[in-house]
């Protein structure tokens, strides 16, 4: 009877078989059951893939999403925009009169003109009697040398841009001052004189 020698093949193969066998074993005892603790779904497949030696599949992208990351341009560099121009410093001049194209405001607006005010004492060491003693029966009544005086003053541009000139503005001016004799009883308190002031200007703008 002949006895027949394994061929080194054969040995081989059977030692990968075990060492095959040794490894499912040994991770059957301590990784599968860390596999089983993981509460994601995902995460916890991909510990069953690992442990027994699965590839792990590549992620699918989508077609949109490709064409969108292909379609992005590339980042371009933050381009700071140049700071605005500061305003230009217009005179007093300009701003009362509206000279320059940046302080003009339009017409029929009513304007500040003179200052107004209102004192509610004023001394007038020699205050005008004459229109008293001709309208009174008593011509020596006579006038309180502390009164009150007040102004309104306003202006109004009817007109830009008279005959056909950008640079030449049409404006009435109205300005009304009375003088009152707020503390004389004996005379009722009147209005001891009103002043009032009129005005039509042309305004035009030098180069100067």
């Amino acid at each position: 009877m002949t006895n027949k020698q394994p061929s080194s093949s054969g040995v081989l193969l059977a030692l990968l078989c075990a060492g095959a066998l040794s490894h499912a074993q040994a991770a059957s005892m301590g990784d599968w059951e860390g596999c089983s603790s993981i509460p994601a779904d995902t995460e916890r497949l991909a510990c069953y893939d690992r442990v027994s030696g699965r590839s792990q599949p590549d992620v699918a992208v989508a077609p949109g999403e490709a064409a969108k990351a292909e379609a992005q341009p590339a980042s371009q560099p933050v381009v700071t925009p140049p700071a605005p121009p500061e305003p230009r410093l217009l005179s007093a001049l300009s701003r009362h009169w509206e000279l320059d194209d940046e302080a003009k405001q339009g017409a029929f607006l009513f304007r500040p003109h003179h200052p107004n005010y209102f004192l509610p004492l004023k001394y007038s060491p020699s205050p005008n009697n004459t229109p008293f003693q001709a309208a009174l029966i008593q011509p020596d009544l006579g006038l309180d040398p502390i009164e009150a005086e007040l102004q309104l003053s306003f202006k109004i541009k009817a007109m830009e841009g008279v005959m056909g000139h950008d640079n030449i503005d049409l404006w009435f001016g109205y300005t009304a001052t009375s003088f009152w004799q707020a503390y004389n009883d004996t005379i009722s308190s009147p209005f001891r004189e009103t002043n009032y002031e009129p005005e039509a200007m042309l305004v035009f703008r030098t180069d100067y």
